[in-house]
């Protein structure tokens, strides 16, 4: 399924200016909490119900199938699901569309939990993705007792994403309230918050017993995911779409997949059957693009910055922001010459109070960005700058740590 395709190539751009996007404030309201065994959570408020939705991204070393086999084996869940202490399949309706009624642990004193739910599975071909969501059924199938507290908010979704053969990422979202007796906010920062964490781990644990990887190999997901990859030319339409929703200028777009070595590229990763390492090198080849493209230059030059890069769906990609901050020499190559679309892309960013409010909380400091166009060239000229940041950015613990750079530098030199 997404084959280089699941690159995020825009993502780069902010990554190499304007460092740690997974401790931005994001626009769209999910704030950064933590990670941990590279499982990144975010949460975000749900209005009107003071509780929040999680989020948590994380990838796992096994096919996307048989992660399929492991989310589709319900009575299973109680071994690597988050409190879930039974599940049981009411209505079998198709291999994607699943039934269940599951009781779930409430730590005490509180009243243990139960509800009714339905999974269902959607792939995406165009773009490579596999979501299987859950939500709340028809709780009259299984009668309620006084035993349970009957679960009444409650959704969320498992994103399966494509990164190479034998490597998937996760996105896992949670959306629910405890109801009953469990304050609301309580549950949230005791629970909740580590229900991405502990389901994304319990798949990387159930993925390595061989009835799964047994399953996977049976399973018609596995012939779906094979032709999906199987054309060059489906592979460059997935990689192109993927892109698209992080690079929203149709022409940009256009020209960096029109681009010979491009092309090359993308024929390659197919070549080499969607490898991991494949995926990454397709990334520079992007980059490489964006960075030194006259093409590129002439269509982004009077366009603001929203209109060619989303920036808030790059604010995840903490992955690729690390996988940049190891590829040290192009990366320094590309931030200390002059006069490519890298720079153009750079003041867009310091210019745009959307973005520095993303990165800069300080608003004094955010106000001598935005306003300063001397402030602007020296952050862009100073070597010394970029070099410690591009050496700090793999132990910065907050959004904190980066400001501080950026506060130390723009008080000294102004």
């Amino acid at each position: 399924m997404k084959n280089s395709v699941f690159t995020r190539a825009g993502v780069v751009i902010i990554a190499c200016l304007l460092l740690p996007t997974a401790f931005a404030a994001a626009e769209d309201g999910w704030m950064y909490l933590y990670t941990r065994d590279g499982i990144d959570v975010f949460q975000k408020d749900i209005p009107g119900t003071g509780s929040h939705a999680f989020r948590g991204f994380g990838f796992v070393d096994a096919r996307l199938e048989v992660i399929g086999a492991v989310i589709r084996d319900i009575p299973a869940y109680p071994r690597w699901v988050a409190r879930c202490r039974k599940a049981v399949v009411l209505q079998d309706i198709d291999f994607n569309t699943k039934i269940f009624y599951s009781i779930v642990d409430a730590p005490p004193p509180f009243q243990d939990r139960d509800m009714v739910i339905q999974n269902d599975t959607v792939y995406d071909l165009e773009k490579g993705t596999a979501e299987i969501t859950f939500r709340l059924s028809d709780q009259t199938l299984v009668p309620s007792t006084d035993n349970y507290y009957r679960v009444t908010e409650l959704s969320g979704e498992y994103l399966l994403e494509y990164f190479g053969r034998d490597k998937t990422r996760i996105t896992f979202e949670y959306r629910g309230c405890p109801g009953g007796n469990v304050p609301v906010r309580l549950a949230d920062w005791i629970e909740s918050r580590h229900y991405p964490y502990i389901n994304i781990m319990g798949i990387r644990r159930m993925v390595r017993e061989q009835k799964y990887i047994e399953a996977g190999a049976e399973s018609p997901d596995r012939e779906l995911i094979e032709n999906a990859g199987s054309d060059p030319g489906q592979v460059a339409k997935i990689f192109k779409n993927r892109i698209g929703e992080y690079i929203v200028d149709r022409r940009v777009l256009d020209i960096v997949f029109d681009d010979r070595a491009m092309q090359d590229m993308v024929r390659k990763v197919h070549a080499d059957k969607t490898t991991f390492e494949s995926i990454q090198q397709a990334v520079t080849g992007v980059f490489s693009v964006l960075a030194f493209s006259p093409a590129v230059a002439a269509c982004i030059e009077d366009k603001p910055l929203e209109d060619i890069i989303c920036l808030e769906t790059l604010m995840r990609e903490k992955w690729l922001v690390d996988l940049i901050a190891r590829n040290r020499p192009p990366i320094e190559g590309y931030l200390n010459t002059s006069g490519t679309n890298i720079e153009r892309l750079f003041y867009k960013i310091t210019t745009s109070e959307k973005a520095v409010g993303m990165f800069i909380r300080d608003e004094d400091l955010a106000r001598a960005i935005l306003t300063s166009e001397s402030v602007r060239t020296r952050l862009w000229q100073d070597s010394g700058f970029k070099k410690e940041v591009l050496d700090k950015i793999l132990t910065f613990e907050n959004a904190g740590d980066f400001e501080k750079i950026v506060a130390e530098w723009v008080g000294g030199n102004t």
